[in-house]
Order: C-alpha cells, then sequence, then structure tokens
C-alpha cells in the first residue's frame, strides 16, 4: 500500500500530480476533506473520475482541514491510497444499501465481510448514532472511523461525497477488503471528569431535559454560572459532558438549546439513565495526552478531528496536528464529531482526534508519548463550577480557594466574614478601586459603594446571603479618586460542617465598558426630537417578539407644510403629534416609534389579528384628525397615509411599502394592507427555479422564424427565444418568471446564455438569428464584454440585437456608443414593440436602427381596427422614408398576413408563420 497526498489548488496542478505520480493506470481510493461548497468542489470530483477511473472516491465536506501536519480552512485535501496486494474498497451511500425497515443489507455487497469501514455521515438529515447502530449490527467485526460532514462552522448543511456524486442527506460508506489488509484506529481525548456524577433522567436522542430530575439548564447556571446564557455554548465548549459506557468515557459537546429553550442539545445522542459529570481540560493536558506518530513504510494515516476540539485548542491546534500527521504524511479534517471503535465498540465521539492507519502489511506500533508536562489552568466557570461543588462537598471548599489565584488576573475577588467585614482582597480588587488592601480589609463594601445606589438593593442582598443563597447582580461602585464603575458580581455563602454561615465569597468582573456601550445604544434608539423609540428600536423589538403586525402613519403633504412655515415650525407640529400619539395608544396596548420626517409607527404589544389591529389604527386616525394642531395661534388640519404591514418577519417592510403606496393613491379615509401573499412566494419560486436551471444548464434555446413577406427578395431570419425547463420536465417560457428575474444577478447570467447560443445557431445555420437586450443589459459592463468577444471571436455570425423596453432609456449616449459599438463587428439593429409607448419616434432619430419591430397589440387588432390598420400602414410608410424594414410580430391568421402584405410589411413573425422551435430545419 501506497500513500500520497495533495492539496488542491488548481486542475493544472492536480492533474500534474496524477501524471508525475503516474496514477492514470493504478487502482485504489482517493480521500477527499472538502472546506469549499458544492458548486467548487463538483469539477475537482469530475476530474479525479475522469483521469482515475480506477480509484473509489469517498469523503465529506468539513470545518478544516488537514495536509501533512499543516492546518487549513476553506481548501481540499486529497490522499491517494493505492492498493499492491489485492485490498478491495466499494464505496456506496448507505441509503442504497437500506431495506425498508431501515435495516442495512450488508449482502448487496460482493465478496467476504469488510474488515474496515471509513464512513462519512450527515448530521443534518439522518442521526449518526442509529447510523452507527445498524451499521455495527450488520457487521460486528468491521473496525468503523470516520467523521460527521461539517460545514465550516455555519451549522446549516454538509454534504458527503461518493465518486462524483454530492449527497446532500444521508451517509456513505468506503467498505474494505482483503487478506493482507492490516489497520489501526486510536482516539485522543484528554479531559477528565469534575464535580459530583448525575444521571438523566429525561432525554430523547441527543436532547437532554433533566439531570438527577433537575432541569438541565438549572444544572448548568447551579455548577458552571450564570453567565451561561450568554454566548451559548461557546463559553462552555471546555466543560463538556462525559459518559461512561462500559470501559470507555464518551464526551458529550453541547450545540445548543432545544427548540423548547428547555433543553440542551448535544452533538451525539445521550440515553436515560446514563452517568454523566461535567469534564474539563487545559490545552497542556490535552497535548500531553496525543502522542506523536513515527513515519512508517507502506502505510495510509488519515485523521479525524473534531471541529470543537479546534475550537478549543484554538492556535495550538497545529501542534497537536503536526504530531499526528507531519511524519506520516497524513492527511484529514475537522468535522462536527468522530466515529472510532473503541473495544470492540463503534462510537460517535466529540472534542477528540481520531487516527486511522491502513497497510497491507502487518503494522507496527509508532508512536511515542510526548515528555512535555502540562500546566494547570483555570476560567471563571470552573470556579462556579468547584463553588457550588463546596457547597455539597465540604473537602472542595480548599480546591476553590486555590482556583482564586488563578482567576485573580481577570477577576475582582473578596471575602468577608459572616458580618460582612472584609478579610481579604485580591490585587484585581485593589487595582480597580484604587483602594490599598490595608484600607480595604477591616472594613465593609461600603467604602466603595456608590452613593446612587438604591438601600434596597443592599437589603435584597444581605437577606439573600444571609439565607444561604447565591446573590449575583450588577453593582455601580466608586473608586477611591471619586470615578464610578460597574462590576458583574455573584456572593456565595460559605458554610461550615455544621451548616453555620462562616464566610462569603464574592467574585466580580468589571463590566464597565458593557455598560457604558449599552447605555450609548440605548441613546441612539431614542428619538432626540420627539423622546419616542426610533426605527432601529423598532427592528428590534419586532425581532424580539411575537407580534407580526405594524403600522406606519405618515402626515400627508407635510413637506409643503414645512416648506411654508420652515423647519422649527415643522418640529414643534411633529412633537405635537408624538404627545397625542402617545395620549391616544396609551389604553390600546400600542407602542409608538417615530420613524423619520413626518413618519410614525405603531406596534401591538402582544399578538393581535390583522382586522382587529386595522380598527383600532383606523380609530387612531380619526382622532388625530379630528381636531387641529395649534402653533403660535396657527391651525394646521393634518391628514395621515396608512400603510400596515402584516408579516412574521417583514412585517416593517411591507407597512413602509404599503405607506408609500396610500401616500401616492392619495388615499384619505382607507388604509392599505400589504401581507405575505402569492406574489412574494412566485418570487422566490422562480427564482429558485431559474437559479437551478442556470447551474444545471436547464436554459433552452428555441428559434421562431421570421419570414419574409409575399415575393420579397428578403432572407429569412429566426429570433432566438429563451425557455427553461422546470425540474418536473415542463418547459416554460420567459413570461413567467422574467420580470421578477430583471431585479437580481441572474437576468445579465441568462441575456449572456442567450446571446451565446444565438451566435452559435448562426454559424450553426448561416443565417440571420436575432436576440433581446434590454437598456439594463446596455449597462452592464460585464455583458457588453461578452457580447465584444463574441462578435469579435465570431465574424461569420448574422446577429441582430432587438433593443426591448425603449422607453426606459435614459442615457441616449451610452445606447448610441453600444450600437457603434457592436455596427463596427456587423451586427445590427432593431427597435423591438415599436408603437407601444408615447415617444418611440425619438428611436428613431437616436438609433438608427436597421429593423422596426411593430408591436404585437397593433398588428392583433389590424384586420377589425381601422385605427390599428391606420397606424401599422403609417409606420410602414415611415419607416420606408428612412430605409428602415418592418417586422409585424403576433401573425396568427392568414387574413392578417393578407393585410400585412398589402400595407407593404417587410417580414412577419408569428405562430401563422411557424411557432417557436428548439432546432431550425431549412
Amino acid at each position: 500500500m501506497q500513500q500520497l497526498t495533495h492539496r488542491f489548488v488548481s486542475n493544472e496542478q492536480l492533474t500534474s500530480f496524477i501524471d508525475r505520480h503516474r496514477l492514470r493506470n493504478e487502482r485504489g481510493m482517493v480521500q477527499v476533506a472538502s472546506g469549499v461548497n458544492e458548486e467548487q468542489i463538483a469539477p475537482i470530483l469530475k476530474r479525479l473520475r475522469r483521469l482515475l477511473p480506477e480509484f473509489s472516491i469517498i469523503g465529506s465536506s468539513t470545518c478544516g482541514e488537514i495536509v501533512q501536519g499543516q492546518c487549513y480552512s476553506n481548501s481540499v485535501a486529497l490522499q491517494f491510497c493505492l492498493f499492491n496486494k489485492g485490498t478491495e474498497v466499494v464505496v456506496t451511500p448507505l441509503d442504497e444499501m437500506t431495506t425498508q425497515e431501515g435495516e442495512l443489507n450488508l449482502s448487496l455487497l460482493s465478496g467476504a465481510s469488510p474488515k474496515v469501514a471509513i464512513i462519512y455521515v450527515n448530521a443534518f438529515s439522518v442521526n449518526p448514532d442509529k447510523v452507527i447502530e445498524h451499521l455495527s449490527a450488520a457487521n460486528p467485526g468491521c473496525c468503523v472511523a470516520g467523521g460527521v460532514a461539517a460545514d465550516n462552522g455555519q451549522f446549516q448543511s454538509a454534504y458527503t461525497i461518493a465518486g462524483d456524486r454530492i449527497l446532500k442527506a444521508g451517509s456513505v460508506c468506503a467498505f474494505l477488503y482483503g487478506e493482507n489488509l492490516h489497520f489501526s484506529v486510536d482516539s485522543y481525548q484528554g479531559w477528565r471528569p469534575i464535580g459530583k456524577t448525575f444521571t438523566v433522567t429525561k432525554a430523547a436522542g441527543n436532547h437532554v431535559y433533566e439531570l438527577d430530575r433537575k432541569p438541565i439548564l438549572t444544572v448548568y447556571q447551579e455548577y458552571i454560572g450564570e453567565h451561561i446564557a450568554e454566548q451559548f455554548p461557546r463559553n462552555v465548549i471546555e466543560f463538556p459532558l462525559m459518559i461512561r459506557r462500559r470501559e470507555c468515557f464518551v464526551l458529550r459537546a453541547p450545540i445548543g438549546y432545544t427548540h423548547c429553550q428547555s433543553g440542551i442539545k448535544y452533538a451525539g445522542t445521550v440515553k436515560e439513565g446514563d452517568k454523566v459529570s461535567f469534564s474539563f481540560a487545559d490545552v497542556s493536558a490535552i497535548l500531553a495526552s496525543t502522542p506523536e506518530f513515527e513515519p512508517q513504510p507502506n502505510v495510509c494515516t488519515l485523521t479525524f478531528a473534531c471541529a470543537a476540539r479546534r475550537s478549543f485548542l484554538r492556535g495550538r491546534m497545529s501542534e497537536e496536528v503536526e504530531r499526528v500527521a507531519a511524519k506520516t504524511s497524513a492527511i484529514g479534517g475537522f468535522f462536527y464529531g468522530e466515529f472510532s471503535t473503541i473495544e470492540g465498540k463503534t462510537e460517535l465521539l466529540n472534542l477528540s482526534t481520531t487516527v486511522l492507519q491502513l497497510s497491507e502489511e502487518p503494522l507496527k506500533r509508532s508512536c511515542k508519548k510526548t515528555t512535555q508536562q502540562s500546566l494547570p489552568n483555570s476560567t471563571q466557570a470552573l470556579a462556579n463550577l468547584a463553588s457550588k461543588a463546596s457547597l455539597e462537598h465540604e473537602e472542595l471548599l480548599f480546591s476553590l480557594q486555590q482556583h482564586q489565584r488563578a482567576l485573580s488576573k481577570s477577576s475582582i475577588i473578596s471575602v468577608t466574614n459572616s458580618m460582612g467585614v472584609i478579610t481579604y482582597v485580591n490585587k484585581k480588587f485593589e487595582q480597580v478601586s484604587g483602594y490599598g488592601a490595608n484600607e480595604l480589609i477591616g472594613n465593609t463594601h461600603s467604602v466603595i459603594r456608590h452613593p446612587k445606589m438604591k438601600d434596597r438593593v443592599f437589603q435584597q442582598l444581605w437577606r439573600t446571603i444571609t439565607a444561604k443563597k447565591r446573590w449575583q447582580g450588577l453593582l455601580r461602585n466608586r473608586r477611591k479618586d471619586g470615578s464610578s464603575y460597574y462590576v458583574k458580581t455573584v456572593i456565595y455563602p460559605i458554610t461550615d460542617a455544621s451548616g453555620e454561615i462562616k464566610e462569603f465569597v464574592s467574585i466580580r468582573n468589571d463590566v464597565t465598558d458593557i455598560v457604558t456601550a449599552r447605555k450609548a445604544i440605548q441613546k441612539h434608539n431614542i428619538d432626540t426630537l420627539t423622546q419616542l423609540p426610533n426605527r432601529a428600536k423598532l427592528s428590534r423589538d419586532l425581532e424580539r417578539t411575537p407580534v407580526d403586525c405594524v403600522a406606519i402613519l405618515d402626515v400627508k403633504n407635510f413637506k409643503v407644510l414645512n416648506d411654508y412655515w420652515g423647519v422649527n415650525h415643522g418640529d414643534f407640529i411633529i412633537k405635537a403629534i408624538a404627545e397625542r400619539l402617545r395620549s391616544c395608544c396609551m389604553n390600546d396596548s400600542l407602542k409608538v416609534y417615530h420613524i423619520n420626517g413626518a413618519a410614525f409607527a405603531l406596534r401591538p404589544l402582544k399578538p393581535i389579528s390583522t382586522e382587529a389591529f386595522r380598527s383600532q389604527v383606523l380609530r387612531i386616525k380619526d382622532a388625530l384628525e379630528l381636531s387641529d394642531i395649534v402653533i403660535d395661534e396657527h391651525h394646521h388640519a393634518i391628514n395621515f397615509s396608512i400603510g400596515i404591514g402584516a408579516s412574521s418577519k417583514r412585517a416593517l417592510a411591507y407597512a413602509e411599502s404599503a405607506a408609500i403606496e396610500a401616500k401616492n393613491e392619495h388615499f384619505i379615509t382607507s388604509i392599505i394592507i400589504k401581507t405575505e401573499d402569492a406574489q412574494a412566494n412566485n418570487f422566490y419560486f422562480w427564482l429558485e427555479e431559474v437559479r437551478l436551471a442556470l447551474q444545471e444548464e436547464r436554459v433552452l434555446p428555441y428559434f421562431q422564424e421570421v419570414a419574409a413577406v409575399a415575393e420579397n427578395p428578403l432572407p429569412n431570419k429566426y429570433e432566438a427565444l429563451a425557455r427553461i425547463q422546470l425540474r418536473n420536465g415542463e418547459v416554460v417560457s420567459p413570461g413567467v418568471f422574467l420580470n421578477y428575474l430583471k431585479k437580481t444577478r441572474y437576468y445579465p447570467q441568462l441575456t449572456r446564455l442567450m446571446v451565446g447560443f444565438a451566435v452559435r445557431q448562426s454559424i450553426l445555420s448561416r443565417c440571420p438569428i436575432s436576440v433581446n437586450l434590454a437598456s439594463q443589459d446596455i449597462l452592464n459592463r460585464k455583458t457588453v464584454n461578452y457580447i465584444t468577444d463574441a462578435l469579435q471571436g465570431n465574424p461569420e455570425a448574422k446577429i441582430i440585437f432587438e433593443m426591448t423596453e425603449t422607453e426606459s432609456i435614459k442615457d441616449f449616449n451610452a445606447m448610441n456608443r453600444f450600437i457603434h459599438h457592436i455596427r463596427s463587428f456587423g451586427a445590427k439593429v432593431a427597435i423591438d414593440d415599436f408603437g407601444s409607448g408615447y415617444s418611440n419616434f425619438v428611436y428613431l432619430v437616436e438609433m438608427k436602427p436597421d429593423y422596426i419591430k411593430i408591436d404585437g397589440s397593433i398588428i392583433k387588432s389590424i384586420c377589425t381596427n381601422k385605427n390599428s390598420l391606420h397606424v401599422a400602414r403609417s409606420i410602414v410608410d415611415l419607416a420606408r422614408g428612412l430605409n428602415i424594414k418592418t417586422i409585424a410580430e403576433f401573425v396568427c391568421d392568414k387574413e392578417t398576413l393578407v393585410t400585412l402584405t398589402e400595407i407593404g410589411i417587410d417580414y412577419a413573425q408569428g405562430y401563422f408563420i411557424a411557432e417557436p422551435k428548439a432546432e431550425i430545419t431549412r
């Protein structure tokens, strides 16, 4: 067996690597650790499949990659295992081997039972523990190693790899066989249990709700500290649960709250009845537990490390990776959990590193323990944990006092006797307060009390701690120089063996910067003119409450009033409206905001139906408009335009849109309401369909003949028309999706694709092809450059650009430059939908087109409406005088074609002439 590793940089380097090592005629297995998205990895897999047909390919997305002892991110690591002595490998998605009952059927594999299974599981779609359970039941003697696919810490979606297939759900597995196949798998953790052992009393899957019949969140708060709610689960990553499983310990890292917010989700199953404890590790101890692997010939080494382990070790993760992978030339990745067979039982691990070694010769132990000694380390959470344990186990009090030394650098610590007299302060206390220890010891904390702190705060504090309960809160203190500072404080009563309070331990953190920042934020949330909450505050309130209705009240014609009476006068009016709104909403459970200018917002404080909210707002509007606002004896009648938005996520956006519409439509007594209707759903549906069609090459060019009429000796032409094939196979025209598309980045992609189709078809069929361009295409530099390259590189192509939506053209200079530019390559220009607007005749002068396409609304009624006939004849006569060819579209019957021939039209297009087709047949 031979191992080769490669970090992907480019297709050229990959091909060169394969050729340099003469891999095209070899057989084996390719392991892929991918830190890139599906679109980026797909062509790499296809290239590997094409260049190495005798290799099986397996892998997954990761949260970091390992190549020869180095850690990378957003990269692709490749390992090539070459088999020399009959080893066989089968890579397959496990879903394809699963029976209807959910069991794995390994009899679908040919040959003997596999010795090794390398597995990658997408935990966003399946339970990893269930997969391992089924795999072990199907083949109990198989050694298993692998990882849970990751997505660079986004926790949204991941993928696995089987061959050149990218699977967004399920699991993939590489089964290895062979009489000469040898293997070893080792896992390293470095955590140790700390504190009491709990019994899991309520759990479901990877959700845990109770330990020792106590809510798990309460247990975390009591043992780890109240601060766990801040940045959970990052702030407790170094305290995973440790479960005793037979002869080994398994870690479970918390990954978030359950949906009901009453439990904690872990990166793996926790069962009711499991015995668990908190665990703790310091970086040095973890690194000391990982041996250094020595090189061995003819051995392939794979590394599966946990992303949470990397997060905990941070920069020092590279030290562990170097020990494991540097000398062995291993590759690997960081995953959301690892699989390892320990004592004959396969487990899902967290916060560990697993090393798998494969060989076709007997393996020797080639690693040595490090001699580095671990150093003691601690955090505030560890101190809280030890403090709580000291209330239950008297002997742990001394341990807490030792940990105070480690905490002194970051926390303010003091100890008082049972009467509150200070007996100890640390250096941090002296530094922050400005007092020396000799000034503090023997005094009470009143020496640093700020005079603005209420007496009731300290009365409640003293009642709590003398009742032998922990107290926590925010205190404002005063330094020796008179300045203020804020501390987040936790006070623990310490009792003796008889249960009497012996002393109080106080741990504080200086949070002055945070409090100052919060005050600044609060100041930014208030409108200075009206003292009402502003738009930013409204946005935050909507995110935090289950209310999905908002109303915008905008004073009509306020700009006129402001311009006439002056800004100061206008400000008095706005303040008067704000006061009236406060008064009107006081009894209606509504909160008032000043959005901007003369616009105000109303938000219900509790869920309410849209109709009931509308009635409330209408009553308030009537009350406001009932009487004038008087400023300096000048009476002002105030009327409002009102828009209501009803949406669980975009209520404010809908309300503002509705208010603008109401103002533009000059509504006086009615209210416009906008909701999440089918139009929004249609937008996202078609956006996704077009995106996938572009990505999966399901955009189809159709061509409709534009025929010369009567005996005109003119060559026929064709118009290129876009179609997309939906995921269900249906082919649709752009009329259903183009309006949604024009405001997205996919529209210019579609335009460039159709230009490319037109150029290729013109060369193939040797006839002119027209393609539509809108004004926004002409202003898109990338599109113009693409057109230039297409025309310049294909001089034999005969292309006509039909200018659509000409009424939206604002910059005729840019239009003329574009037309002059494309004509230099032999392209021609047509004006589409001529006659549908009010200023088309200006375009004849500005654009000097080669063709005019008369709008279909005129052509369809030419035989029944004399005005349409006169307009069409006038356009034809005008065009003939300017030496411009005319095209009639929407020709749907013979009578229309005869009439058009009589008035001298040059070309006709429509379903009577020819339907759009996928191919041109001449």
